[in-house]
């Protein structure tokens, strides 16, 4: 059986409603506190668990800001920000600073709300904030205002604030219609292979658990009517799952159906030990965002035993151009994808627009990808480049339309760029009208 590999995007995401990385700075800024019913006891788990973190994600949120205002804002922003929030009378700054990021007095949070109208459409990249905090951090420097404490604690609350708006999300109001039809198509494809067989490999650069939610449910659909042989994701990583389900290394060696997802970024929902070094996944409960103002609220088994100390911290890779893939897990799942890209007869990317700051994954592809593996690229409508085309006024030269259409950023000039040799067949019509193609 030729073998598949399909890389996804943030584009796959979208299509469930959740946000991508260019957009998730307007999701925190625009997130509001999720309301409960009159009826306490009648209200959505996920609704109550993620009332009860907000507080928290907005104390994030405004050291968050902060940070944005002293470093990347208009005049405007800062001009309304200090028209709204005034030093009291023989107030330090320090004392000034900690009032209005802990205070929840109605003034406070009103002003605080103003502040994030203003922030929610800065134009600003997730990358720039991250690479400009790590280099700061590697270096050991300080930076404007800020000590090398004062960065670690800006990063560790974006990552947090990342992790609640997006664990949010899939739980609360996403649509995962076609995200679940997806991973309905590929368990079925991977049960018609036989159990012994390798016949494709997911590789995702996204952080959110929606197409594992979703593969998961399809396995335990499989497993109810099933005593042995029984389906079940692999991370391709020695993961130990608090839900019980199998370590990913040894689900195909116990007789089993392995579903290879390949999360190059981490996920929203791994806790790592900060002492053992064990990644702890669950299938069932959102566990990072139990432990999102705690992490010890879920312990580590193993380090509890020992009496030792430890921290069960998220783990993701975000999106600095420093990236650290030193960790062993994600070596291991990096190894694994060069060996599926090395292996594959086809490559199909779903929703993944190809930027430039990914270049560990063109580095990998470069080196993996055999010269007759065959590219299929599945994008939204609006990444055809043919609607730019056809804006563009008529009496212009063919030879000033090629060259204009050439300095577009469009994915169309990345993947033609990067693969010249490669015949590349391009799909705009959106994955949830490509299904049939997987």
């Amino acid at each position: 059986m030729d073998k598949k590999v399909y890389i996804i995007g943030a584009g796959a995401s979208a299509a469930a409603k959740l946000p991508i990385q260019n957009n998730i700075l307007h999701s925190i800024f625009t997130t509001k506190e999720p309301q409960l019913s009159a009826d306490f006891m009648s209200s959505n788990n996920f609704t109550i668990k993620f009332n009860e973190k907000y507080k928290y994600f907005d104390y994030c949120r405004r050291i968050l800001s902060l940070f944005i205002i002293d470093n990347f804002a208009d005049s405007h922003v800062s001009n309304c920000f200090r028209y709204l929030f005034l030093h009291e009378d023989g107030e330090s700054p320090e004392t000034f600073k900690n009032r209005i990021l802990q205070s929840n007095e109605p003034k406070i949070i009103a002003s605080w709300d103003n502040i994030y109208e203003c922030l929610k459409n800065i134009d600003i990249c997730l990358e720039d904030v991250f690479t400009l905090i790590d280099k700061a951090i590697i270096l050991k420097d300080c930076f404007q205002t800020y000590s090398a404490k004062d960065l670690i604690n800006v990063s560790h609350s974006l990552s947090k604030c990342i992790l609640y708006v997006i664990s949010y999300c899939v739980n609360c109001s996403c649509d995962n219609t076609t995200i679940h039809k997806m991973a309905n198509i590929l368990v079925n494809k991977r049960f018609s292979s036989g159990q012994k067989s390798d016949p494709f490999s997911i590789i995702t650069l996204n952080w959110d658990t929606l197409l594992d939610s979703c593969i998961f449910s399809e396995c335990q659909k499989y497993n109810q009517s099933r005593k042995e042989a029984k389906a079940y994701i692999d991370y391709c990583f020695y993961n130990y799952d608090l839900s019980k389900s199998i370590p990913s290394f040894i689900i195909k060696a116990m007789g089993h159906y392995n579903i290879k997802l390949l999360k190059l970024h981490g996920s929203t929902n791994w806790l790592r030990c900060s002492n053992c070094g064990r990644i702890h996944t669950n299938f069932e409960r959102d566990i990072t965002i139990e432990c999102l103002d705690n992490e010890k609220e879920i312990p580590c088994e193993y380090c509890e035993v020992q009496k030792r100390a430890y921290e069960n911290k998220h783990f993701l890779l975000t999106p600095t151009l420093i990236k650290n893939l030193d960790n062993l897990q994600i070596k291991n799942i990096w190894h694994n994808a060069y060996l599926d890209i090395a292996e594959a007869k086809k490559i199909i990317f779903i929703g993944y627009s190809f930027p430039m700051a990914d270049f560990e994954l063109r580095y990998l592809l470069m080196k993996a990808i055999n010269p007759n593996t065959e590219i299929t690229v599945i994008l939204h409508k609006y990444d055809n480049p043919l609607l730019y085309k056809k804006s563009i006024k008529r009496n212009i030269s063919s030879s000033r339309k090629k060259s204009f259409m050439q300095r577009i950023d469009v994915p169309y000039n990345r993947y033609k760029a990067f693969f010249p040799n490669h015949p590349i067949e391009f799909i705009y019509n959106g994955v949830e009208n490509c299904l049939d193609r997987l």
